[in-house]
């Protein structure tokens, strides 16, 4: 009698507080609408969402004094297809131009094996995040950009090397996530992958406002502010090293990830140079996915499944 009291109280409780909390959702969620419109409105330097797609410009740019030209090609990671042979078909368009790219690559063996235990452990953290990539990329139907774009032999790598990264990151002693977790679990059941997708879509439609959202939050952390140097601010500055390096010969297309677009601006405007011109290129459009229609397609193939077993339990 005790424990079906207990067990009543615990239910009793479970749904209050989801009540509580469904209540001041409700009550958040007119102001992150105004939160998302605004965000949206004012965009960002890399990125923009407008009209149910998520957008990256190309910005080109021209020195007031030499007219020579740069072209910032600002990208994301993964993307539509279609985004990367648009992105390919300008690239190819531009002849004469020097093309440099952001690329840290992977460890060598040697690199490998030189790593200490605090580097190993940061080294799976990107692994982590690698793979989390892959699986977002396999869910949603996307492309690589290392998939989507040709790579020229005489493309060049203006970037850091993953090993350098890693290294700066020991030394600093922070880390990029606090604990890995098995990234298979919320994709490998039909559910799981079915209201994953509906999040992610969900994700790319709000991205600027939840980047926003992400950057007051990293603020607040030390080990955040640190891996924005380290991963942005550092390597913006090796991007620029590449900038002027190859100028001198002729103009430059230079292929970066969109979150590293404001830092190498400022470079590039305090160098002489203006922006003449940008056009945008869409790298995701919004998908058509309900949430409750998510939930019941994950429910009704999870019940399949389980019944798929229970009859392969009988034979």
């Amino acid at each position: 009698m005790e424990e079906k009291k207990m067990g009543l109280m615990k239910c009793l409780f479970v749904l209050f507080a989801g009540g509580v909390i469904f209540l001041l959702l409700l009550a958040i969620y007119p102001f992150w609408l105004l939160f998302a419109k605004v965000t949206n409105l004012i965009g960002v330097k890399g990125i923009r969402n407008t009209s149910g797609k998520l957008q990256t410009p190309v910005v080109f740019y021209e020195h007031s004094v030499t007219k020579r030209i740069v072209a910032f090609v600002a990208v994301i990671h993964i993307a539509e297809p279609a985004y990367y042979a648009a992105i390919q078909e300008l690239i190819d368009s531009l002849k004469g131009y020097k093309i440099l790219f952001e690329a840290t690559g992977k460890l060598s063996p040697q690199e490998e094996q030189a790593l200490t235990q605090k580097e190993k452990d940061i080294s799976s953290q990107f692994d982590f995040i690698f793979d989390l990539m892959k699986k977002i990329n396999e869910l949603m139907s996307l492309q690589y950009q290392k998939d989507g774009l040709t790579y020229s032999a005489s493309w060049i790598n203006t970037d850091m090397r993953l090993y350098d990264l890693i290294r700066a990151f020991a030394q600093q002693d922070i880390s990029l996530i606090k604990k890995g977790r098995d990234i298979d679990d919320p994709f490998t059941e039909e559910f799981g992958q079915t209201v994953a997708r509906w999040f992610i879509n969900k994700l790319f439609s709000r991205f600027i406002p939840v980047g926003v959202v992400l950057s007051v939050v990293a603020f607040f952390s030390r080990d955040k502010r640190v891996a924005k140097r380290l991963i942005l601010d550092a390597r913006n500055e090796i991007a620029f090293q590449g900038i002027n390096e190859y100028l001198k010969d002729s103009d430059i297309v230079t292929i970066w990830g969109a979150a590293h677009l404001s830092g190498i601006e400022k470079c590039l405007k305090k160098s002489g140079f203006r922006e003449v011109r940008r056009e945008w290129f869409t790298a995701y459009t919004v998908r058509d996915y309900s949430l409750f229609d998510a939930i019941k397609k994950g429910m009704r193939a999870t019940k399949e499944a389980a019944s798929a077993a229970t009859a392969l339990k009988k034979d």
